[in-house]
């Protein structure tokens, strides 16, 4: 009986509008929530864990039932959205389903291919071409371009840091292990075994790893109130950063795995020392030396590879950010407000003659508003996710079959739309208030579309046929320059222009030009809608600058994502390069003072230590740069205006890393310079 058409609304809450909206009231059930001036009783509230089955968008606060849509939304007098639970024609529902037990995805499948086909059979045209495709629900609720490489990228920088990091921490194990070599020479000497002194200082390194997880589960303690603040641009939900037993548990077997994997080496490289040099500091204790600084050094070019590796990727996406903030959208985004309105769930809902009239009222109440220029209506914003798409082909040519139609996206806008975005029409004339629903249908084409479909003829005065419209023929009345219509980064594209009194829509977004501060005459704005109808809801309303810097996120993210761990990796590195010539230095002090006793010049001892280390970076540089290379064909997708093998970026990060490699050895290089070289003999 409440699945019936028409039966009493009703409503699950979700766990966060119950908890802002009701002050998480232990009695809310059969209390009445309002929606669209529709009175829902309520039923129930989602357990916290649930925010809805889409990541994408903003998060689900109220679940109805299907078979009351209509009347809540208030479809009815929608043209678009009339009727939609029984026409075979509206597809607009995603469907969520359970396996039987055994069912194979592949069998459930070819069950639903056939079905299809069934129904295609039954009904004809408006199951024509249908398809069903089935998913995995994890799969299916994360959109694989956008987020998923955004959380790919996110995981791939931690773990080269994470690399660097414990490259860095196995340098100093190996350093400490040098130091104890005599220690660890007299142990031998009395007996201990090999494994023994492993497990030994696997143990300590064991411990100093749990240590530094106690701390770094500290600071996210103390972190996680800044990170819960964070809103993702890419429009996933709001993320959870709070702490539980699966991240505890994942911290710590990282931890440990980490430790194994880095402290096993330097652990084994210090019980590989011969107890007779080691008692006697000479002779093959040098060679052991030798050895552990072969890892050290290892170690270092490792580090300058993997930072290498992100700042590449880092300055691509930089440089791709700057040249989209240069990019010439092809409208006038200074001192315009954008205010998207839905006409749709009003309370008695509105056919295309009120929703005209009020489109209309508002313009007039908008227009008569101190520091307004122009106004206008369109069906969507620029550089927005939604679009509008039509199948057309030219009047001219026949369309017998499904692939002779092409697919165009659009908008409808009113007559000022183009003054008001600062759009130039190259030929023709634009919209006028003469263009209404009695009037010849009328189109403006950018220049793309004229030069693809009347290449080298003039298109105004030529005609498209739209499919599956009551008003099937436009005639081109003009030709405006190309924009950017969803992205900065897109390749210009046909695109077409209705008038939105010949097109009615009840989703529209208000585009208002300014003279002044667009945001200080956003309330007032708002008021003169509100005025026109208090029930019309004004969502997400913002200055058209703003859209543009929106549209950017993803690409400032990414770039953040890799530029913060990429120059804490060049830090990271220097520090570990620093650490080896350092030792290096100290380790052939007596070596140094031998050369400058018999006539070496300090500035060839500076020379010396100066070519040890930039033999690092440099080796560093010829791997890290090739992989580089093949790592930023992976972000081609991101990057506009500049290539993967962009020389600029290229020849700037190894500059970087020379520039740092030259300072990090400089100290180590003066402090060898200035060597006693009396003091260095008499050194045992």
């Amino acid at each position: 009986e409440e699945d019936a058409p028409g039966s009493q609304p009703v409503a699950v809450l979700s766990h966060g509008l119950w908890q802002r909206g009701f002050g998480c009231d232990p009695a809310i059930l059969g209390k009445t929530v309002t929606l669209n001036g529709e009175s829902l009783t309520i039923i129930g509230v989602a357990p916290k864990s649930f925010r809805g089955m889409e990541l994408y968008g903003a998060p689900t606060d109220i679940w109805i039932r299907l078979s009351t849509v209509e009347q809540v939304m208030h479809f009815k007098n929608d043209p678009n959205w009339h009727d939609v639970l029984r026409r075979r024609d509206a597809r607009w529902l995603g469907v969520t389903g359970r396996l039987k037990p055994g069912t194979t995805l592949e069998q459930a499948q070819a069950a639903m291919t056939i079905r299809a086909d069934q129904l295609e059979k039954a009904y004809g045209k408006p199951n024509q071409g249908s398809e069903v495709r089935l998913s995995p629900l994890g799969g299916a609720r994360i959109p694989p371009k956008s987020i998923r490489f955004s959380l790919t990228l996110l995981t791939t920088v931690a773990s080269l840091v994470l690399l660097i990091v414990c490259a860095n921490v196995a340098n100093l194990l190996v350093a400490r292990a040098s130091v104890r070599q005599r220690e660890i020479g007299i142990r031998l000497a009395l007996g201990a075994g090999r494994a023994r002194l492993v497990r030994q200082l696997l143990t300590e390194s064991v411990l100093l790893s749990g240590l530094g997880m106690a701390s770094g589960l500290v600071v996210a303690f103390w972190t996680m109130g800044f990170l819960s603040q964070f809103r993702t641009p890419m429009g996933l939900h709001d993320l959870d950063f709070n702490l539980d037993l699966r991240i505890l548990a994942f911290a710590l077997t990282i931890s440990l795995l980490t430790c194994i994997a880095f402290g096993l080496a330097p652990a084994v490289q210090a019980s590989r020392a011969d107890p007779r040099s080691a008692l006697q500091h000479f002779g093959s204790g040098f060679r052991c030396s030798m050895s552990s600084s072969r890892l050290r050094k290892s170690l270092v070019v490792c580090q300058v590879a993997a930072s290498v590796i992100l700042l590449i990727s880092a300055g691509l996406l930089l440089r791709t950010l700057r040249n989209l903030h240069n990019i010439d959208p092809g409208f006038k985004t200074e001192n315009v407000l954008i205010l998207p309105v839905d006409l749709t769930s009003l309370r008695h809902g509105y056919d295309e003659r009120q929703g005209m009239a009020l489109y209309r009222g508002v313009l007039e109440r908008i227009r008569g508003l101190p520091g307004v220029r122009s106004v206008a209506w369109a069906g969507d914003a620029p550089l927005t996710r939604i679009h509008i798409a039509e199948s057309f082909v030219p009047a001219e040519q026949a369309a017998t079959g499904k692939n002779d139609w092409g697919e165009i996206e659009c908008n409808v806008v009113t007559p000022s739309y183009f003054e008001v975005l600062g759009i130039p029409l190259l030929r023709g004339r634009g919209f006028s208030n003469q263009d209404q629903e009695a009037a010849p249908g009328v189109v403006i084409v950018n220049q793309t579309m004229a030069r693809r479909y009347w290449p080298g003829a003039d298109p105004v005065g030529k005609r498209i046929r739209v499919k599956g419209r009551i008003r099937e023929i436009f005639e081109v009345i003009g030709v405006a320059t190309d924009a950017k219509y969803r992205t900065l980064s897109e390749e210009s594209k046909p695109y077409a222009y209705f008038s939105l009194y010949q097109r009615y829509y009840s989703a529209s977004t208000l585009h208002v030009k300014i003279a002044g501060d667009p945001e200080a005459m956003l309330p007032l704005v708002r008021r003169e809608i509100e005025a026109a109808n208090p029930d019309v809801m004004v969502s997400d309303a913002r200055p058209l600058a703003e859209q543009i810097a929106a549209s950017l996120a993803q690409h400032r993210v990414a770039a953040t994502l890799l530029g913060i761990p990429g120059f804490l990796a060049l830090m990271l590195a220097t520090v570990g390069l620093y650490g080896v010539m350092a030792y290096f230095v100290a380790r052939r002090t007596q070596e140094i003072g031998i050369r400058l006793a018999l006539g070496a010049r300090k500035k060839d001892i500076l020379s010396l230590t100066f070519k040890e280390g930039m033999n690092l970076v440099l080796i560093g540089l010829g791997i890290g740069l090739p992989l580089a290379l093949v790592s930023s064909r992976l972000l081609a997708s991101w990057i506009h205006g500049v290539g993967p093998a962009d020389a600029v970026t290229y020849i700037g990060i190894s500059l970087l890393f020379i520039g740092a490699g030259s300072l990090a050895i400089y100290v180590p290089a003066r402090r060898a310079s200035k060597v006693d070289p009396m003091a260095a003999l008499r050194c045992e």
